[in-house]
């Protein structure tokens, strides 16, 4: 969705449909690993990305749905809350994993 977004702000004719059956939500996690060569500069990092000047960029320049409560978005971008999403349980999708790698093989071939 973000891509269509950005593509919409450079002139492109594009509109963008929310399906009312469900749309997968996807998150995208920040971390620090155990031996990151410098974690204090990575805690400053993170506690920056998540500042609302910082979330606002992110949601106006790339369109994106951002955690900050603060945020606001376009007009014609639907709220988070409105939209119908498909989510995944972290302990089901590992217990499927070998069953999700089959299908995925199935399906595309790879």
């Amino acid at each position: 969705e973000y891509f269509l977004y950005s593509q919409r702000k450079k002139g492109n004719p594009l509109g963008i449909v929310y399906p009312q059956d469900g749309m997968p939500l996807v998150v995208s996690p920040s971390a620090i690993t155990s031996f990151a060569p410098h974690p204090t500069a990575a805690r400053l990092f993170t506690d920056f990305i998540f500042i609302k000047d910082v979330q606002q960029f992110l949601a106006d320049s790339e369109g994106l749905y951002v955690p900050h409560p603060e945020v606001t978005y376009p007009a014609d971008k639907p709220k988070l809350s409105d939209l119908k999403l498909l989510t995944v349980d972290p302990e089901e999708l590992e217990q499927r994993t070998d069953e999700i790698k089959k299908r995925f093989v199935e399906f595309f071939g790879a």
